[in-house]
């Protein structure tokens, strides 16, 4: 005659872990201004992987064109070449939204939390500087380069253009997390830590 072992239990399953949300403690403003620093960071995604389809697809006419056909394309290195130009200004207003454009980790991580707060708050503000200095040293080229005569495809004046349109960014970004971090100051509250949180 056998035995009928017991029934073994199954392990409850824990429930699924709710997700934490790092900016908590925003305040109105502070929620205002992250969705604004967020929206203007998605469209210069978009115009980024816009430019850089644009390279690709112009690239691989090129070297198809020139293999194949032996010619090229009227305007193509042009368009490359400024399109190129043109990722890098945008890039570096989409590093500054990211947090990603000036980073002291070496310093900071030996700081407590306020201090890396105050550190955060001059690197942002010598950002600011650069990249004023950047904004009105391209203002200069473009109405320089405005009145000149081009023979390129896209004019010398658009692609000098970029040049105060990414500084104009940077200083955007810049300002925006500045004010955030002030509005934490001011509270006596710490903002989440970028590395830790993942946004």
């Amino acid at each position: 005659m056998t035995s009928k072992e017991p029934p073994v239990a199954e392990p409850a399953r824990a429930a699924p872990a709710t997700p934490i949300d790092p900016w908590a403690d925003d305040s109105a403003l502070s929620r205002f201004l992250r969705r604004l620093d967020s929206g203007v960071g998605l469209g210069e995604q978009i115009a980024l992987f816009s430019l850089l389809c644009i390279v690709v697809v112009v690239a691989t006419a090129q070297a198809i064109a020139t293999k194949v056909f032996g010619s090229s394309f009227e305007g193509s290195f042009d368009i490359v070449r400024d399109s190129v130009f043109a990722v890098a200004m945008l890039g570096a207003a989409y590093a500054s939204q990211q947090h990603r454009h000036l980073s002291m980790d070496l310093v900071s991580r030996r700081l407590r939390p306020r201090a890396r707060l105050v550190l955060r708050l001059l690197l942002a503000a010598f950002t600011v500087y650069i990249a004023y200095l950047f904004l009105i040293a391209g203002e200069h080229l473009r109405s320089k380069v405005a009145v000149e005569a081009h023979t390129h495809l896209v004019p010398k004046w658009a692609v000098a253009a970029m040049i105060p349109i990414g500084s104009a960014l940077i200083i955007f970004h810049s300002l925006i997390h500045t004010i955030i971090d002030v509005d934490y100051l001011v509270r006596g509250k710490l903002p989440a830590e970028r590395e830790r949180t993942g946004h």
